[in-house]
């Protein structure tokens, strides 16, 4: 089996809230990140969440100076059980954009010079 991935994941030490665009379901949950890339972001979450369900994130991280919050939307691909927490696989329903998240773009950017 061949690694789908389009784009090279890397680590960002960030929170995210998970939140239901529609209202159904968990609410602002806050998770963390295990790795992100352009296209998509790894989650721990303490609460299961469905396959195939839109979310919005809520993204904040540590910039050169002050914290950054970036706002992102898009589905659930992937979520298995590891122990008490969950790992979901969120792509976004568009890619990271400098224009939309100026913010995280050039923390990627910076970070993905050094892959």
């Amino acid at each position: 089996m061949g690694n789908r991935r389009q784009q090279k994941r890397v680590p960002l030490a960030s929170v995210a809230l998970l939140g239901r665009p529609d209202g159904e379901g968990p609410k602002d949950m806050q998770t963390f990140t295990a790795d992100i890339s352009m296209s998509g972001i790894g989650l721990y979450s303490t609460a299961v969440w469905e396959l195939d369900r839109d979310v919005s994130i809520d993204l904040t991280f540590m910039g050169t100076e002050t914290l950054i919050t970036e706002h992102l939307e898009g589905r659930i691909i992937y979520a298995n059980r590891i122990g008490a927490i969950y790992f979901l696989g969120v792509q976004f329903q568009e890619e990271v954009s400098a224009v939309k998240q100026p913010g995280l773009y050039e923390r990627l950017q910076r970070i993905l010079s050094y892959y």
